[in-house]
């Protein structure tokens, strides 16, 4: 699977957040570019509400704890709201995610294979998140 950057009006849920970027002229007030990974392995840009992810953060913040757990915020719209779910995930996971955000910082875009450790977090994303849309319970984010 090759990861590159592209422009989609809808990535495929669940996706994995790589990292906030700043606002500029085109960001609407209240609104967080972030630059994400979607369950087809293509990086691109997707806009939330910046209470959404501030608060998704917060919530990541105390998933990981003082026991110094590695996590990560993966997203996936439902049909009652967005969903954003804090994973744990394991020191290779995470550096293979550093290194993605690395390499885009530094060239933009490249194509490379995506590592059996991002596929995986993917996989398990998507497993989560098919079993949080058929509980009748869900947390919403402001």
């Amino acid at each position: 699977m090759e990861v590159r950057l592209i422009v989609k009006d809808k990535p495929t849920d669940p996706i994995i957040i790589l990292s906030r970027l700043p606002s500029d002229e085109l960001t609407p007030l209240g609104l967080q570019k972030v630059l994400v990974l979607d369950y087809d392995g293509d990086l691109t840009f997707v806009t939330l509400k910046t209470t959404t992810i501030e608060g998704a953060e917060r919530n990541l913040q105390k998933f990981i704890g003082s026991e110094k757990k590695l996590g990560v915020l993966a997203c996936s719209n439902l049909s009652r709201g967005v969903l954003m779910m804090p994973l744990e995930i394991s020191r290779s996971q995470k550096e293979a995610l550093e290194n993605m955000r690395r390499h885009w910082a530094e060239t933009g875009y490249s194509p490379r294979v995506i590592p059996a450790e991002i596929r995986a977090l993917l996989l398990q994303s998507k497993i989560l998140a098919r079993g949080v849309a058929e509980s009748p319970v869900i947390r919403r984010l402001p």
